[in-house]
């Protein structure tokens, strides 16, 4: 099932600050300038939304602060490892997805790949009113 994200502006929210775009890296620095782009694409939208990148101690100094510099707020976190995962796979740490869950000043976070560019604005649908520290998940599709 395909459930719509609904785009709407930024002025139709009253709390801004409630609501924030979030990405992690973990284990591979490659996807910085992924990162970086995505910070770029979010405020060239015009969003003015938060930005919270979750990086675990394999990110260095450097890098971390190309994503300061980008508009990301750097978190560090510690990576949770897939135990199905085979050592050194792709998803070896895609469990580290999991300290989302734990960026609880915010009513609502906007996860997005570290890769991936913003052309418009994404806000949280009207489908999406849960109390807090529920975890609501949405497919985005651009069918109608």
């Amino acid at each position: 099932m395909t459930i719509l994200w609904k785009l709407e502006t930024e002025r139709d929210y009253s709390r801004k600050r409630q609501r924030r775009y979030a990405t992690i890296l973990h284990s591979a620095y490659v996807y910085v300038c992924g990162a970086i782009v995505a910070a770029q694409s979010i405020r060239m939208s015009g969003s003015t939304r938060d930005l919270v990148i979750l990086v675990d101690k394999s990110i260095s100094d450097r890098h971390r602060n190309g994503l300061e510099l980008a508009g990301w707020q750097v978190r560090t976190i510690e990576r949770i490892r897939n135990p199905k995962a085979e050592k050194d796979a792709y998803n070896e740490w895609n469990y580290s997805k999991f300290r989302l869950w734990q960026l609880t000043d915010y009513d609502k976070i906007i996860f997005i790949d570290a890769d991936m560019l913003i052309l418009r604005t994404l806000i949280s649908c009207s489908l999406c009113q849960r109390s807090p520290r529920q975890a609501t998940v949405v497919r985005v599709s651009t069918q109608e």
